[in-house]
């Protein structure tokens, strides 16, 4: 075996071998959780990653075994179709801002007509005819126009699928990083940072199987196009399953999207929604609920009597900030003065970031970076 074969087997076997590992640890972490949402999120995992593992598996046999891989090819343009949509399922409970708020199940229809329709067309295609498109001889072939125009505008489809999703799962975020700020102040597993890193792999792999279409049969392109986007998946393989393993997210059980406050509510119930800037203050530095890692806006209603959008508002219009934002700097300062307390002199520096009521290490430097760009 040349040592181009030996590169191309261990490109196609790592991102597989990556997939199986972070199943390995997720069907642990699936044991040890009780939490029936976590639960169903470790399962889509799984699943994601079972299939990914197999397109590459199918990936290996179309350079390797051109015959094996005709009776897979139908399997080949499924996955990845499915896949994006996996993701954005993925992205979808990870960001979800409803108590009620399920998956619409059509997003999995389109790509099962599209393989239905493509497994029946081909059963009617002759088997040097399949062999011609799949080695990239011809594009079209007479007497089979039609497919051959389906078959080669199956990169087309798989693109804008991956291009539509992309972009569903970046608004997605977005809206629910609008929203978290002003629920939780657990900056640490809130921001969803990572999820920009897999978007990046997502846009580098995107245009690749366009590329390689285009690209010369045998030619160096060619070559480098089928190795370099298997080191991508393997990145983005590590970063989801490291993140959810270690629980970098936090998966909500209560709505968090609310009406806005309007100051011609503020009648209607003065006595429950009016909250005294003085008497808040005296409450935040008394009490230190801050020093909570996993506090949350409704955790201060009640000993507040007010509602969740009333003190939301009441934060951004008296301190310009959102909730997160004011409760984690309330954390820096708590911070500062443990540093200057002779009490907590021998106590290393992340004893008392988690002190001070940061979850992790993570959220305290995602907070500082935040206050040192503002100022």
């Amino acid at each position: 075996m040349d040592l181009k074969n030996t590169i191309l087997i261990m490109s196609f076997s790592a991102p597989v071998f990556s997939a199986l590992f972070c199943i390995v640890l997720l069907l642990f972490k699936l044991n040890k959780t009780n939490t029936a949402q976590l639960r169903r999120l470790i399962r889509l995992l799984v699943f994601f990653y079972t299939l990914l593992g197999l397109f590459f598996i199918i990936m290996a046999l179309y350079y390797f075994n051109r015959m094996a891989y005709l009776y897979m090819v139908s399997i080949d343009f499924l996955s990845s179709l499915l896949l994006p949509v996996m993701l954005y399922h993925i992205i979808f409970k990870l960001t979800r801002v409803r108590k009620q708020e399920p998956f619409p199940i059509l997003h999995y229809v389109f790509p099962i007509i599209l393989y239905i329709v493509h497994t029946l067309w081909l059963t009617f295609i002759p088997l040097d005819v399949k062999l011609l498109l799949v080695e990239k001889r011809v594009f079209f072939v007479e007497e089979y126009e039609w497919f051959s125009a389906f078959d080669s505008f199956r990169f087309f489809i798989r693109a804008v699928i991956g291009i539509f999703y992309l972009l569903l799962s970046v608004k997605r975020t977005r809206k629910y990083q609008e929203n978290i700020i002003n629920y939780s102040a657990d900056i640490g597993q809130t921001s969803l940072r990572w999820v920009y890193q897999i978007f990046l792999c997502i846009i580098i792999l995107l245009p690749v199987p366009l590329l390689y279409y285009f690209s010369k049969s045998g030619s160096t392109t060619e070559y480098l196009l089928i190795i370099l986007p298997n080191f991508f998946t393997i990145f983005l393989n590590v970063v989801m399953c490291y993140n959810i393993f270690t629980n970098n997210f936090i998966l909500l059980t209560e709505n968090i999207v609310v009406k806005q406050f309007k100051a011609k509510d503020k009648d209607k119930d003065n006595s429950k929604t009016n909250i005294d800037r003085q008497h808040f203050e005296k409450y935040i530095h008394e009490k230190k609920p801050y020093l909570e890692p996993k506090l949350k806006i409704t955790d201060l209603t009640l000993e507040l009597g007010t509602n969740r959008s009333y003190l939301s508002a009441f934060i951004n219009t008296n301190y310009n900030m959102n909730f997160s934002a004011y409760i984690n700097k309330c954390r820096i300062a708590e911070l500062e003065i443990m540093r200057e307390d002779p009490a907590y002199a021998d106590l290393p520096e992340i004893e008392l970031i988690y002190l001070s009521g940061f979850s992790n290490y993570r959220g305290y430097k995602r907070t500082k970076e935040l206050f040192e760009t503002v100022s």
